[in-house]
């Protein structure tokens, strides 16, 4: 569904484990966590709802290097010109603490199906989103953030009403605490998270910011 100008959101509705996934529509058209292999084909099916195919798709881009946003990058990877792209830091986290996560679970890590690494600002034609460092989920958890728009796509960083564990390999309450505070202080209308609802107007988003530091820093340390 058209959430605002070229932003597209792709809420998840299933029972198990995956993350919401956004497309923005530019001269360069960037899909935003693909989410589980296994669920890619009813992200193509809500994408097709909308007048969007997989080819259509020019880059992906993982907000961060867990499974449940970035494994499905290779449906989307439809030609030799496109790429996935993340934080170098979650590139090294995946192949360290995350495949040693994944196989005290008994599951060995898929390959990471990556062309490139996020730099400061993605510019996609007639919109430039920043990237966000905001460690703290993992090591190179980023969030897109487009000033004009004012959109933010916070990855597993922060959703309404809470925030994102810091309880798994790689993951460190006070970075999270500091990332939070950086996210704060930026004029946001649109709050677009990697599970559960989307916020929209200002109002909103600063509410939930002031909930999240009233209920959750003092546990961040």
């Amino acid at each position: 569904m058209q959430l605002v100008a070229n932003v597209y959101g792709y809420l998840w509705d299933g029972y198990e484990n995956n993350c919401n996934s956004y497309l923005i529509v530019d001269d360069i058209t960037v899909l935003i966590d693909p989410g589980h292999t296994r669920f890619t084909e009813r992200l193509v099916a809500k994408l097709a709802a909308d007048g969007w195919r997989p080819q259509d798709i020019d880059c992906v881009i993982n907000t961060h290097a867990h499974l449940d946003h970035c494994e499905g990058n290779g449906r989307f990877l439809h030609d030799d010109t496109v790429i996935a792209a993340m934080h170098p830091a979650d590139v090294q986290y995946y192949h360290e603490e995350g495949a040693q996560l994944l196989r005290a679970l008994g599951q060995e890590p898929p390959p990471l199906l990556l062309g490139g690494f996020l730099q400061d600002e993605v510019r996609l034609g007639k919109t430039r989103w920043q990237v966000i460092p905001t460690p703290g989920h993992t090591p190179g958890s980023v969030c897109l953030y487009w000033p004009e728009g004012k959109v933010l796509i916070a990855g597993d960083t922060l959703f309404e009403r809470a925030i994102g564990r810091t309880d798994l390999p790689g993951g460190d309450a006070r970075q999270l605490r500091e990332s939070l505070r950086r996210l704060a202080s930026l004029d946001v209308e649109y709050l677009l998270p990697g599970h559960n609802d989307i916020l929209r107007g200002r109002e909103r988003v600063q509410e939930n910011f002031a909930l999240i530091q009233q209920a959750f820093f003092p546990l961040l340390g």
